[in-house]
């Protein structure tokens, strides 16, 4: 977490602060702000914990050669009209803040995003918005930087049925299955 953090802010300027401990899961991350959005730096801190559950073992994997992008998901005020489209559950989580709050949301087809790498998992906050991690007072070195588009590579059709045609700033480009690159801008100009 604290080298991937280190990479980011010596590379492209983006400052992140420590998000917490996912409870049972054996994983903790860093955000970086991005207004309404974020970047999650997730990484495994308990390997014995993870190596206990599906979504532990799956991060362990994907990692283990270093930090790549692993996934991405979709906000949602409505999870529960979204599971019951995609014909999966809305699973309950929630993590320990650093002050020892606790941040709880619920995520809808983790599961499928796992095996489909190119498809996105569903979010809905059940926090108050105030704890929202994107909207942290973390001031990155250029400025404001935002979200401004999404590369994948995969079937365009299977992720516009999963995703149900919603018009978003997602391109599906050539290579392997799964998020190529997160496309962000702030004062200086671009970063991929």
């Amino acid at each position: 977490l604290e080298g991937t953090a280190r990479e980011l802010s010596s590379r492209h300027g983006l400052i992140s602060y420590e998000g917490g401990r996912h409870i049972g899961l054996g994983t903790g991350n860093r955000i970086v702000p991005l207004g309404d959005c974020y970047l999650e730096i997730i990484g495994v801190i308990d390997e014995a914990e993870a190596e206990t559950n599906s979504f532990g073992r799956w991060l362990a994997s994907r990692v283990a050669a270093g930090p790549r992008l692993v996934g991405w998901c979709l906000a949602t005020d409505d999870i529960d009209r979204v599971a019951e489209r995609v014909d999966v559950d809305a699973v309950p989580m929630r993590r320990v803040l650093p002050d020892g709050r606790i941040l709880s949301w619920r995520l809808a087809g983790l599961e499928v995003a796992m095996a489909e790498p190119p498809l996105p998992f569903f979010i809905s906050w059940e926090t108050d918005a105030g704890l929202h991690p994107g909207r942290a007072g973390t001031a990155h070195r250029q400025g404001p930087v935002r979200l401004t588009g999404i590369e994948v590579g995969g079937e365009e059709s299977r992720l516009e049925e999963w995703i149900a045609g919603e018009p978003l700033p997602v391109t599906v480009v050539d290579g392997a299955p799964g998020v190529r690159a997160a496309l962000l801008a702030g004062p200086d100009g671009p970063i991929r």
